[in-house]
């Protein structure tokens, strides 16, 4: 009954250009609708049942959670964490098929499903499945992931556990990676600016200022660069406007979607960069969220914007920063897009103390720091590092995390 629902709306849509992101608002409501339906858990838990992964809990998998069962608690704590969505999914000590339950039964993976489910191409029964799979797995790898950090030296240990993305295959981990990012931004115009002369401060952050909108999900596409760009603009939105206009971050949400759509074909294969998101924001506007909703896929149609909340004048972006420089930055301007190696984050949920390289591969965003860390606003869910922040060691560069720099201007 949902497949054939949502694919009768979906071929109404496609023959009327105007009707596009109603008719997807609509496709998007009726697949909801049925999955926070009982039948949904009921169909859950056939798939589960069916599959029957405590039975494909083999010797090597159980041999790891004896181990990590023995594990003095303090040094689990190093390298574990078992919350996930204010609930406790611990693997050593709950049944696999109950953690697979509760996982796929919260909010943000239930909206996940049900835009996965909207373009019709998959039946609800095969895309559980195909998604149980694909958790059963990565949570059988985290085993082995907690079990070798805890071989670690206590200063290079990070907390690792189920996230927001623990349902995407190593595949489609890749795929949120830009992995030409690094290449086409060493060849990507800017205009540099000295750093403001302030002092800085031991700590900072915009979120205590009221200007740092939510967690969003860029799910399965490599739009971390539109993200980025996007949360960026309406952070400078909230400092301008804020407090002036009585607006909280939580009434801003601006539409990622309008800009992925007026970006080149296969953003969401290759990855883009961030000032190419901004060029659109100042040439076209940008709708909002309820106007024009995320699909995580190109739809190929770019409007302009003519009631566009956003006016953006320019930008300004900066490579091989200092730290300082950087500071400076953030709390002259407000938070600033950056570029990282993100290929080790699949599974964090603390401070990153791990090894990564210096190859760039993800968009994000610097909101502030604290005395030891950079606190860096992401686009992977709420339910990823901490509540969707990630928190990267200061004065060394990890991750390249000085590379690149940059900051919208709006009027």
């Amino acid at each position: 009954m949902i497949e054939t629902s949502v694919t009768i709306t979906m071929s109404l849509c496609r023959s009327s250009l105007f009707f596009l992101y109603f008719c997807f608002d609509i496709a998007i409501h009726q697949v909801r609708t049925q999955l926070d339906d009982k039948n949904y858990l009921l169909a859950l838990r056939s798939v589960i049942k069916k599959l029957n992964f405590n039975q494909l809990s083999y010797d090597e998998f159980r041999n790891d959670i004896k181990q990590l069962a023995t594990v003095d608690p303090d040094d689990l704590n190093d390298c574990y964490d078992s919350s996930f969505s204010e609930r406790n999914q611990n693997i050593i000590h709950m049944d696999l098929n109950t953690i697979i339950e509760e996982y796929f039964n919260t909010p943000e993976q239930i909206q996940l499903l049900s835009m996965e489910l909207s373009d019709g191409n998959q039946h609800t029964d095969q895309l559980l499945e195909q998604r149980v799979e694909i958790l059963a797995t990565n949570i059988l790898q985290l085993t082995k992931v907690v079990l070798k950090c805890l071989e670690s030296p206590k200063e290079k240990r990070s907390r690792l556990g189920i996230t927001s993305i623990s349902h995407l295959s190593e595949e489609e981990f890749q795929s949120l990676l830009g992995d030409q990012l690094y290449d086409s931004m060493q060849n990507s115009s800017s205009e540099i600016i000295s750093g403001p002369n302030l002092q800085i401060t031991m700590k900072y952050s915009w979120t205590d200022h009221n200007a740092v909108t939510p967690i969003r999900n860029q799910f399965r596409c490599g739009s971390c660069a539109v993200f980025s760009a996007v949360a960026t603009v309406e952070s400078a939105y909230l400092i301008h406007y804020g407090r002036k206009r009585m607006i909280s971050p939580q009434s801003i949400d601006l539409s990622e979607q309008s800009v992925l759509d007026c970006l080149q074909n296969g953003v969401c294969k290759d990855g883009s960069y961030v000032d190419e998101s901004w060029n659109i924001i100042k040439r076209k506007g940008i709708s909002t969220e309820r106007e024009r909703p995320y699909q995580a896929r190109q739809t190929g149609h770019c409007n302009r914007n003519p009631q566009s909340l956003i006016y953006m004048k320019k930008w300004i972006q900066n490579y091989q920063n200092t730290e300082k420089y950087m500071q400076r930055l953030i709390l002259q301007y407000g938070p600033i897009s950056a570029l990282i190696d993100a290929r080790k984050l699949h599974h964090l949920k603390g401070p990153f103390h791990g090894y990564c390289g210096q190859k760039i591969t993800h968009a994000v965003v610097i909101v502030g720091w604290i005395q030891k860390y950079w606190i860096i606003k992401n686009s992977w869910g709420k339910n990823w590092g901490l509540n969707g922040f990630l928190y990267l060691p200061r004065g060394q560069n990890k991750c390249n995390i000085q590379y690149y720099a940059g900051v919208p201007f709006i009027r």
